[in-house]
């Protein structure tokens, strides 16, 4: 063993002995191994009915999965092989390797025995559990980096084996990650999404649970894609997964920032954690890697992150010059029109997608395509060819004599960036709808409800998902902004949503604007304990298309 010590250079080592890997190898060789199982698995095919499938079971020893994990107290046989690792006790399946995490609502240590009864082998814990001596224990001090590490030995580094693009930023992160896929696409690489509305596997749809999902979630879905031989991953990285571990150890060839503004403090507390959770991605913090950054510098927070990053970079603007800038911009409300100026020349953009916010979005697709030295025709094709996001500023049109757009944006700077928007690009009045989420940050309601009193000529609050809260709370809250600006006297509460929107459409006259705001895509509505099918476009197409004798 000393021998092959000193024989192997120092970046192997890092793997462990390297005699242990030598010696598997000769063991593999002397009793030929790999020719068994290549017979093994052509005598299965002879076998193997129409629409059978073949199921190939990998084991890792807990002592395999450990070693390059820092552990505080272990018990039990480390010898145990384990076939998969579960944090979510309902879906344990025989042999696996449970974690327990803390949660927000809950702790994956009260659940324990179920993930026992289910046939877990062996079991990850932040506190010490004395009544499961009989299987294997290993004590952490943070359960959910030890579950990113785990399951990225255990899946052998996925993120390793794909070009994976982190999106991150508080808007624009759905558009951008659309816009990139479509970019690489049609160069001719097979790409894969995970984000807000979906995941992408190849051909497959997935709805996700959440914008980014857990790391062994995560670890899954890239292998996944890797072996239906996706070449490139994009995908939506939010400031709860970046805090909650579910990224770290994973490897990006490309990290993008957007925009930070006022969201999801119910969580970071202030501007300034939610920075520090997003800045994370950028500055190899958690064992997470990058070898690009895209950021926008007309962002002031985006100015923070170029000072502390270390990734090669490439800027993007539209307020200055930068590496990558637009000028010449044409707006209006069927469409934009720009140039872009880059290393790889200078090109017209002709675009569907609406608003400043949207050349930011194509800008931060275009300066990620020129890191993969991405074709200037394929880039221009496939931003092209994106005439919508589902859910992003996507207008409804029935024929009616105004224009009606259902908008995602549930953030003060969300709002304001799509009334301000409308209000440039139309001469009518613009009548504005939205709530706020329940169970979520408190305050940007009165700032989003001054925001859109201050911008529209009406308003209609109404509800959201409420989830636990009441609802006539939470448009209280939204109604405190409003009375303090000139809508005070051009406003109602509709808490029924369905019905909000019809009054908004019956309120607007030709050239009007009706903004449906805050769901976008989302086809539910979230109650206490409780959901319900809601399609905020679905719900507007229905009703334009009973009111169509009103216009004729």
């Amino acid at each position: 063993t000393e021998i092959i010590n000193n024989a192997v250079s120092g970046k192997a080592k890092r793997r462990g002995h390297p005699s242990k890997r030598i010696f598997q190898a000769i063991r593999i060789e002397v009793n030929d191994e790999l020719n068994s199982l290549k017979q093994g698995l052509e005598d299965i095919f002879k076998l193997l009915e129409v629409g059978g499938r073949i199921v190939v079971l990998s084991y890792h020893s807990l002592k395999e999965l450990i070693k390059e994990i820092k552990t505080i107290k272990t018990s039990g046989s480390l010898d145990t092989l384990i076939s998969g690792i579960s944090y979510d006790s309902r879906k344990v399946l025989k042999g696996d390797l449970f974690v327990s995490i803390k949660g927000i609502k809950t702790d994956g240590h009260l659940y324990i025995n179920e993930a026992l009864k289910r046939g877990a082998k062996a079991f990850v814990v932040e506190k010490w559990q004395e009544d499961i001596k009989k299987h294997p224990q290993i004590l952490v001090k943070n359960s959910r980096v030890a579950l990113a590490q785990f399951t990225n030995i255990f899946y052998k580094n996925p993120s390793s084996d794909i070009k994976l693009i982190g999106v991150t930023g508080t808007n624009g992160k759905t558009t951008t990650t659309f816009l990139i896929e479509s970019i690489l696409n049609q160069s001719g690489s097979k790409t894969g999404l995970i984000g807000t509305i979906e995941y992408r596997i190849g051909e497959d749809r997935i709805v996700g649970e959440r914008t980014t999902p857990e790391s062994s979630d995560l670890c899954i879905i890239l292998r996944k894609m890797i072996n239906k031989g996706v070449k490139n991953c994009v995908m939506e990285v939010s400031s709860h997964a970046l805090d909650l571990h579910r990224v770290d150890f994973f490897n990006f060839y490309g990290v993008v920032f957007t925009n930070l503004s006022h969201e999801h403090l119910d969580y970071h507390r202030d501007i300034r954690n939610y920075f520090e959770a997003k800045k994370k991605l950028f500055t190899g913090e958690n064992n997470i890697s990058a070898k690009f950054a895209i950021i926008n510098c007309d962002d002031k927070w985006g100015f923070e992150i170029s000072k502390l990053t270390r990734c090669k970079q490439i800027k993007y603007s539209v307020k200055k010059k930068a590496d990558i800038y637009a000028k010449d911009i044409a707006f209006s409300l069927n469409g934009t029109k720009f140039s872009v100026v880059a290393p790889v020349g200078s090109f017209r953009i002709n675009t569907e997608l609406v608003g400043e916010f949207n050349v930011y979005n194509i800008l931060a697709a275009i300066s990620t395509a020129v890191s993969m030295r991405i074709d200037v025709k394929d880039i221009k094709k496939g931003i092209e060819l994106i005439k919508n996001i589902p859910g992003r500023f996507e207008k409804i049109d029935e024929g009616q004599p105004f224009s009606v757009i259902v908008d995602y944006a549930h953030t003060p700077a969300g709002i304001k960036s799509i009334i301000k928007t409308v209000r440039k690009l139309s001469k009518g009045k613009i009548i504005s709808l939205f709530g706020c989420g329940g169970d979520r940050d408190k305050a940007k309601r009165p700032i989003m409800g001054e925001i859109s009193g201050r911008l529209s000529d009406f308003v209609i609050i109404t509800s959201d998902n409420p989830r636990s809260e009441k609802e006539e709370v939470i448009s209280s809250e939204i109604k405190k902004g409003i009375l303090k600006t000139k809508a005070k006297h051009s406003f109602l509460i509709e808490l029924d949503r369905k019905k909000a929107i019809e009054i908004a459409l019956k309120k607007a006259n030709m050239g009007d604007t009706v903004l449906i705001l805050g769901k976008g895509h989302e086809n539910y509505q979230q109650f206490s304990n409780y959901s319900i099918e809601f399609d905020d476009r679905e719900i507007s197409r229905e009703m334009l298309r009973e009111m169509k004798s009103e216009w004729n």
